[in-house]
């Protein structure tokens, strides 16, 4: 009976104290709770960051990124890339860094075209880790069908005009019409003795890609294609051939006008003339490449 009675009091006396803890843990929980959200609102308030645990400031946004240069703006800065960690969260912002870290580029990012992981993107674009960020200086400018990707080519070696007008042959086009770049031996007044291509192939590939796409669907009877030439041509060597066909001629010369001009407009080619007179970046103002200023340079594919 004694131990039984025991048994009874030590159960009487063991049980309340447990609510009690229990509270004290709430109350410590919601202590908590307030002391991080009164944190959080004074850093809001303030606008700096909150703090780590050690009681330094966390980095919010923090991105490692490839930078890749190309042309004039690869000599302006001495390299064709740089893996770079910023707190950029967007082109704007990254644009911005750039100029502060490579004095040359101030004033002159007005005409550069930025494309994160090979397409064009605008001052808002956001910046994920891992991004590929490139630098695009002004530029030189369910049928039978291969599909676009397989009509584009950028090429190293001569082009050949049979391997374009192929793309584009078929029982249907009565008429093909055909435009193609040769280099010349002057321009704006000066001799030019060669010309070298340079390109961010991969880019623009797709992008080649991607035009021919858009004027089929704008032109649906035509059919496109188009090669361009990288690496040092000389006078009289053909730098691009496009090629369109369709049932007739007014919608061959249409679609293939348009084709060669938004290429210029739009892909990452550049081209340095040669002469007499020096080197020049074709497009980019006041871009003379001076000796000391050459830099080898190989295309990423």
């Amino acid at each position: 009976r004694s131990r039984g009675c025991i048994g009874r009091a030590t159960s009487s006396i063991t049980s309340p104290g447990t609510p009690r803890r229990r509270t004290a843990s709430r109350r410590g929980a919601r202590a908590a709770r307030r002391a991080a959200s009164t944190g959080a609102s004074r850093a809001r308030a303030t606008g700096r960051r909150p703090l780590d645990r050690r009681g330094a400031e966390r980095d919010t946004h923090r991105v490692r990124l490839e930078i890749l240069y190309f042309a004039a703006v690869r000599e302006l800065v001495g390299t064709d890339r740089e893996a770079r960690e910023t707190a950029a969260s967007t082109v704007a912002a990254l644009a911005a860094e750039l100029e502060e870290a490579h004095p040359a580029l101030r004033g002159r990012l007005a005409q550069v075209r930025f494309a994160v992981n090979e397409a064009f993107a605008e001052d808002s674009t956001a910046l994920s880790d891992g991004d590929v960020v490139a630098l695009i200086p002004p530029v030189a400018g369910g049928s039978d069908r291969a599909p676009a990707e397989a009509r584009v080519a950028i090429r190293e070696t001569p082009l050949r005009y049979d391997d374009v007008f192929d793309l584009v042959r078929h029982p249907s086009a009565g008429a093909l019409a055909t435009f193609v770049g040769v280099v010349r031996d002057h321009h704006e007044g000066r001799a030019v003795t060669a010309l070298e291509y340079s390109a961010y192939a991969s880019m623009a590939l797709k992008e080649m890609a991607r035009i021919v796409a858009e004027i089929e669907s704008e032109i649906p009877v035509v059919r496109l294609a188009a090669h361009h030439r990288v690496g040092e041509l000389k006078v009289g060597e053909e730098a691009i051939i496009c090629a369109a066909s369709a049932p007739h001629r007014g919608e061959a010369f249409e679609a293939g006008r348009l084709l060669i001009d938004r290429i210029k407009e739009r892909v990452p080619v550049w081209k340095r003339e040669r002469g007499p007179d020096g080197e020049w970046w074709v497009g980019w103002e006041d871009a003379r490449c001076t000796p000391g200023h050459h830099h080898h340079h190989d295309d990423h594919d």
